[in-house]
């Protein structure tokens, strides 16, 4: 017989529906009615879980706290969908869960620095510090050209070796390290000079690329380094 594998299983379960206690009568539901049994099993698991919740500090308040909207659990309620539904893309899901939880308990942020996501991290930083490097290099070539802003030279050399030493920094240092050398990042102010002896449109052109520059270390360190390691470790945890 060769069928797809749901019509297998369906005529598998119709056939030996005595052995799983199945009403012979059954129908596959359509996508419709799923959806509205599982809304109902949620409601059922959430109603159960509140009149367990006795006190504030229960898990499942601090949960409902940490992920649910103002005005109800409709945030919560799609998280658990959504990793319900992930979750059975794999072969085991039970499994699939417990070990994905089990991943954010770290003891502390020496232990997540040797973890996957911080590697991930550090290959994200390190590309874009690349790549504000790049850029940097590109307004410094033209700050050299006949008739560039070569007054803007100086500034755009220091900012250049400030991303280089961002970049070694993160390949050399541990991640916990990673915070204190982002807090400290700078840029200098482009010097001013007055008169015609240079070219206005790559005055221009230089100062918007390296704003570009700036604006990758700006969100990066937005993103990424305005808490510290421990900070992150501790709401991993959490």
């Amino acid at each position: 017989s060769i069928t797809t594998l749901h019509s297998f299983c369906l005529d598998a379960i119709r056939r030996y529906y005595p052995l799983i206690g199945l009403d012979p009568g059954f129908r596959i539901a359509n996508e419709t009615e799923a959806e509205l049994l599982r809304m109902d099993v949620l409601d059922s698991i959430f109603e159960e879980n509140y009149l367990q919740a006795e006190e504030s500090e229960s898990d499942f308040l601090r949960l409902v706290d940490r992920f649910g909207g103002e005005r109800g659990d409709e945030p919560l309620y799609a998280l658990v969908l959504q990793l319900y539904n992930f979750g059975h893309s794999h072969p085991w899901p039970d499994v699939w869960l417990r070990e994905t939880a089990a991943a954010f308990q770290v003891a502390d942020a020496a232990e997540l620095g040797r973890t996957e996501w911080v590697s991930s991290i550090a290959s994200v930083v390190v590309l874009a510090l690349e790549g504000a490097g790049s850029l940097l290099q590109q307004a410094l070539d033209l700050t050299r050209l006949p008739m560039g802003p070569d007054h803007y030279a100086a500034t755009l050399e220091d900012d250049l070796a400030l991303v280089r030493n961002l970049t070694a920094h993160t390949r050399e240092l541990p991640w916990e390290r990673w915070y204190e050398v982002f807090a400290e990042v700078g840029f200098g102010k482009l010097k001013s000079r007055r008169g015609d002896d240079f070219d206005k449109g790559l005055q221009e052109q230089v100062k918007e690329i390296r704003d570009m520059a700036k604006s990758i270390i700006s969100d990066m360190t937005d993103q990424l380094f305005v808490r510290s390691a421990d900070d992150f470790a501790a709401e991993l945890r959490e």
